[in-house]
């Protein structure tokens, strides 16, 4: 994904699932200038706080904070970056809650 000036972004991709978060990172590094992996939601907190993010990709179901906990947080940081969920759950009404409260997409 280029903007219009051919600046590639930065995404944070946030998963509990080591395997996954490897093969989703592999099949996206072509299309972004950086990636950032999180295993946890406080893990993604930690680069939320050291590093500006264009998108952040983030499995919905994880132990300790789940990805709608991590939306918050996200939203409360910085309004303006665009959450997209990781789920197999979409009929989940914290899924639909989400969406309506501005997450950006699921995936």
């Amino acid at each position: 994904m280029k903007d219009l000036m051919g600046v590639k972004s930065t995404v944070l991709l946030v998963d509990d699932e080591p395997t996954f978060l490897e093969l989703i990172c592999e099949q996206i590094k072509p299309y972004f200038g950086e990636i950032l992996t999180a295993s946890s939601g406080a893990e993604a907190l930690k680069h939320l706080s050291t590093h500006s993010v264009d998108v952040v990709v983030t499995d919905y179901k994880m132990p300790n904070m789940s990805g709608s906990q991590l939306f918050e947080e996200v939203k409360k940081r910085s309004p303006l970056t665009p959450v997209l969920f990781l789920t197999g759950q979409l009929t989940d009404p914290t899924v639909i809650l989400s969406l309506q409260k501005g997450v950006y997409d699921v995936l």
